[in-house]
C-alpha cells in the first residue's frame, strides 16, 4: 500500500484503537450535532472534576490553570475521554504552560504539598507523547511527586515560548493532541480520534510489541499505513490549529462545577475514591 500524503510531516505509522467509552459516544454526538455540545460539556466536565481531585483541589487547579494560562494534556486525556483509567496508563498529569506564567503554576503545586524531583529521581512511568520537535520548543521543564497516605501522585510541569496550545500539534500522535483549557476541551483530529486512528511520527521497532497495546488496553499496531483519504476533514494544512474549522472545541458551561447528573459514569474514581 503506498503512503498517502500526510497531515502531519513525517508520520509513518499508524496505531488504531477499537474502544468506545461513554464519554467518547457523547463527543462524537457532539461533532456531528452542534446542539449536543451542552451534555458533552457537563459529561466532560464531571470526568475531569473528578481526575483532577486525584491531584488537589479540583476548583483550585482549574484556577491557577487559568492563571497561568495553562493546558493539561497527554496520554492521561486520551484515556479520560476513552472512558479509560487515565491515573493507570498515564500516572503523570501533564501541564503546559508560557514560561512566563510557570512559576505561577509550580509554585502552586509546591505550596500544595508537591516536591520537585531532582535528576535521576524515580517518577512513575508513562507513555511518551513528545516528539522531538516537541522537545526543542521546551524551554524547561520539572517532574513534581506527592506521597499521601502510600499513594504517589505526579505531575509533568512544560515550560515554553508562545502559547501552550501551539506546542500540542508537534506531539507524536495525533491520538494524543486532545487537551483541557481550565473552562474547556479542544480535540485537534476529532474524527479520526473517535473513529480508533491515529498518525504516529516515530516509534522504535522495540516498542511495537509493548508501547500501547499493554499500557492503554484495546490499541492494536499496524506496520501498513492505513488510508487516511476517508477523512477529507483530517487536515488540509500541515497543521491543525484552534479555529481552523475542524477541531472539536467544548466549551465547560459556567454552573459546570455543582453537575452530579453524570456522575453514573464515574466508577473508576468512585471505587479510588473509596480507598
Amino acid at each position: 500500500m503506498s503512503r498517502p500524503d500526510s497531515p502531519i510531516i513525517a508520520l509513518d505509522d499508524i496505531h488504531a484503537f477499537t474502544p468506545k467509552g461513554a464519554v467518547m459516544d457523547v463527543l462524537y454526538d457532539a461533532l456531528l450535532r452542534p446542539t449536543a455540545k451542552a451534555i458533552a460539556s457537563n459529561v466532560i466536565y464531571i470526568m475531569l472534576w473528578a481526575y483532577l481531585a486525584e491531584f488537589g483541589d479540583p476548583s483550585e487547579i482549574l484556577r491557577v490553570m487559568k492563571d497561568s494560562e495553562a493546558i493539561l494534556t497527554g496520554p492521561a486525556v486520551l484515556s479520560l475521554l476513552n472512558g479509560g483509567e487515565p491515573l493507570i496508563v498515564a500516572p503523570r498529569a501533564a501541564f503546559m504552560c508560557n514560561t512566563a506564567r510557570m512559576n505561577i503554576l509550580r509554585t502552586f503545586f509546591v505550596q500544595h504539598g508537591y516536591n520537585i524531583c531532582s535528576e535521576g529521581e524515580h517518577v512513575p512511568s508513562m507513555d511518551e507523547f513528545l516528539s522531538g520537535d516537541t522537545v526543542a520548543h521546551i524551554q524547561d521543564d520539572w517532574y513534581l511527586k506527592r506521597i499521601e497516605n502510600g499513594t504517589t501522585r505526579a505531575i509533568d510541569l512544560y515550560a515554553m515560548n508562545g502559547d501552550a496550545p501551539d506546542l500540542v500539534p508537534t506531539f507524536n500522535t495525533t491520538l494524543y493532541m486532545n487537551f483541557f483549557f481550565h473552562n474547556g476541551l479542544v480535540m485537534l483530529y476529532p474524527a479520526m480520534t473517535m473513529d480508533g486512528v491515529g498518525l504516529v511520527r516515530e516509534m522504535q521497532d522495540d516498542e511495537r510489541d509493548n508501547w500501547w497495546p499493554e499500557k492503554l488496553g484495546g490499541y492494536r499496531l499496524t506496520e501498513d499505513v492505513m488510508d487516511v483519504g476517508g477523512y477529507p476533514s483530517a487536515c488540509p494544512a500541515r497543521r491543525r490549529a484552534i479555529g481552523d474549522g475542524q477541531c472539536l472545541e467544548v466549551t465547560f458551561q459556567a454552573n459546570a462545577g455543582g453537575a452530579t447528573k453524570f456522575i453514573h459514569l464515574r466508577p473508576l474514581f468512585e471505587r479510588e475514591q473509596a480507598h
